[in-house]
């Protein structure tokens, strides 16, 4: 129940990263004759605008549908900044630390408390989480386009969310069989997913979205 949210959250922003994918489409057949402004003396005004810091419209146009279309192309890799996920993966993070203060003032063995820091608060709810939003961001992006009905695009939006919600609950239990076994499966387990983190956040991950 408490990841349920995470399906309205993929289904908007499905739909954000269609918008940006349209935008770079229309940029490529973009000519100042199909703009329209409200008043011709608004128009007038930055057709000569446009003349006096591009040289002509043509060279607004081949700038707008080749320099400034590549640009954007650029950007839409898949790189949710880092930031932005820490922020996301601050709720849980704050329960873990919550269970972590329990086994503490219950009197835990320190490697008990060790291995529930490492393996359960870092290396599940804070890295493992990471790279679900991260999955969750990649697919959201790569899939993007609608389908063919309202009810098929819903499902889409399912699909992404319960392959969300499975990677989520295998990391759960990958987790819970090694940090409760040993301190050096918790261990091996945060090392990993911190290097899996800095792996996909460290670089955008490329994405051909279908349009």
């Amino acid at each position: 129940l408490t990841v349920t949210p995470m399906l309205f959250i993929v289904h908007t922003n499905r739909k954000f990263m269609r918008e940006k994918h349209q935008l770079i489409s229309v940029l490529e057949n973009f000519t100042l004759e199909a703009a329209e402004c409200r008043l011709e003396s608004d128009r007038e005004f930055v057709l000569s605008a446009i003349a006096a810091w591009y040289g002509s419209a043509k060279a607004f146009e081949d700038y707008v549908r080749g320099t400034l279309r590549k640009e954007l192309l650029g950007m839409s890799a898949t790189d949710l900044p880092l930031s932005y996920a820490l922020m996301i993966a601050l709720g849980p993070m704050g329960v873990a630390l919550d269970v972590l203060l329990s086994f503490v003032r219950g009197g835990a063995p320190l490697p008990a408390v060790v291995s529930e820091l490492v393996g359960s608060a870092m290396g599940w709810v804070l890295f493992w989480v990471l790279l679900c939003i991260k999955v969750m961001w990649w697919l959201c992006d790569r899939f993007a386009a609608p389908r063919s009905s309202k009810l098929l695009d819903y499902l889409m939006s399912l699909a992404i969310f319960l392959v969300f919600f499975i990677f989520f609950f295998a990391g759960a239990v990958i987790s819970d069989l090694l940090y409760t076994t040993t301190l050096w499966g918790a261990v091996g387990f945060a090392g990993l997913t911190l290097l899996l983190v800095v792996l996909a956040y460290g670089k955008g991950w490329p994405c051909k979205p279908r349009l």
